[in-house]
């Protein structure tokens, strides 16, 4: 009888034992994800922004970072960010790394001049005076509203793709879906359903034939296969 409680109590001890094994184990484990990976240091990836994380709402461990619920979170309280990207630089950094949003074009509304991104998004007023001048009948728009007129995403689209190469003055509607930017002192149709990419290459080609000529048409027609030039 007292051979077997003595193996029963080897047992147990051999039991509380392992316990002991696991348990400093597992405090052992969390002692090292909890500070060899805690943020210490948040790094911004951007000249003249700064970002401010609720460490309420983010875990300060780096291993178990989870940046998309931090994406959201940043891109719902900021208009003027695009997009947030999160890099975990071990063991202690997290870069971040905004994307703000480029001004494109301005629009006229009822109250006023408001600045739209590429994607139609209203944002923070600005003195901007070089975008081109959206013209449309639009009602009040609000900062952070997104604009969904196709004409006025067009017109954003072929702002951005000739923008940087001419410098465009207006955009407005003209004989149903047709649209017209102007450029100095020609007029450019093109139509909301046409990919820019092609209208703006063609454009370009265009224009420096023209000014090579030294002589600029009054209206470039771009609706067509071929394009139709008035003098």
């Amino acid at each position: 009888m007292s051979i077997q409680i003595g193996v029963q109590i080897r047992k147990f001890c051999r039991f509380v034992v392992f316990l002991a094994v696991i348990s400093t184990l597992a405090t052992g484990i969390f002692f090292i994800q909890s500070k060899v990976f805690e943020i210490q240091t948040i790094e911004v990836a951007a000249s003249g922004v700064s970002v401010i994380l609720d460490e309420k709402k983010m875990t300060n461990n780096l291993l178990f970072f989870s940046p998309e619920k931090i994406r959201r979170m940043l891109l719902d309280e900021n208009i003027l960010l695009a997009d947030v990207r999160f890099t975990k630089k071990y063991p202690h950094t997290l870069i971040v790394e905004p994307v703000l949003r480029t001004p494109v074009g301005r629009l006229t509304t009822q109250t006023g001049i408001v600045v739209l991104d590429k994607t139609g998004v209203v944002l923070p007023p600005s003195s901007e005076q070089t975008l081109p001048l959206l013209i449309f009948d639009v009602g009040t728009v609000h900062e952070g509203q997104t604009i969904t007129d196709p004409r006025i995403l067009q017109s954003l689209r072929f702002a951005e793709a000739v923008g940087g190469q001419e410098v465009i003055s207006s955009i407005t509607a003209r004989d149903g879906p047709s649209l017209v930017a102007t450029i100095g002192e020609t007029d450019i149709l093109f139509t909301q359903d046409v990919e820019v990419e092609t209208v703006a290459t063609t454009l370009q080609t265009l224009l420096t034939g023209f000014r090579i000529k030294g002589s600029l048409p009054k209206t470039i027609d771009l609706r067509f296969d071929k394009p139709i030039v008035t003098f």
